[in-house]
């Protein structure tokens, strides 16, 4: 009898409005986030191929919006996975969205620190293209103007690549604090809170 207690406190909410309350609160928050962080990768895809671990990052943000969806809709329907598998899930979220939190916060101080030194000396000016030939230096004129056509602008091509780095840390940064919600939510799920 206590067994079948166990087992049907884990599986539902039963008539608990506090305890759901609880449940939906967290999991909205995380679904939030998480697709705040989705939308900065699509609104800005410059930064998608500067680092090697994109398959990682994305992986873990599409993944785990599977993921919390399934449980979302589950806690909607008043019927929640066992405990122990909830709670592990969340675990590996938190691991995952901890290592790709500070591998991208990493990723953009290296390349902002590169930007810095290299690209804004030489920007305004493109001093050092004279040392080519006439032909080649029109050549090269002429490719960065195709490239970067809208950032011919001086001032509008610092505030994009202004938005770019500030992009790119405030994707870093919530995925560290989907991190520490998805521990909060293990810890919540195993001890039981909700």
């Amino acid at each position: 009898m206590d067994n079948m207690y166990a087992i049907d406190r884990t599986i539902k909410f039963g008539y608990n409005k506090n305890l759901w309350m609880k449940f939906f609160v967290v999991k909205i928050f995380e679904y939030i986030i998480l697709w705040s962080m989705i939308g900065i990768h699509l609104s800005s895809s410059a930064y998608g191929d500067v680092f090697s671990w994109v398959f990682l990052i994305v992986g873990t943000e599409i993944g785990f919006c599977i993921i919390i969806s399934v449980l979302l809709f589950g806690g909607l329907f008043k019927t929640r996975v066992h405990r122990k598998i909830h709670g592990l899930l969340n675990l590996i979220g938190c691991v995952l969205f901890i290592i790709s939190g500070v591998r991208i916060i990493y990723v953009y101080k290296v390349q902002s620190n590169n930007f810095q030194d290299n690209f804004l000396n030489y920007w305004p000016s493109l001093d050092f293209l004279h040392s080519i030939d006439s032909k080649k230096y029109e050549a090269v004129i002429n490719n960065f103007k195709i490239i970067l056509s809208s950032a011919i602008d001086d001032n509008n091509m610092k505030n994009q690549i202004r938005q770019m780095f500030v992009f790119g840390f405030a994707r870093g940064v919530l995925s560290i604090i989907v991190g520490i919600l998805l521990l909060l939510d293990s810890f919540l799920a195993f001890k039981e809170i909700y």
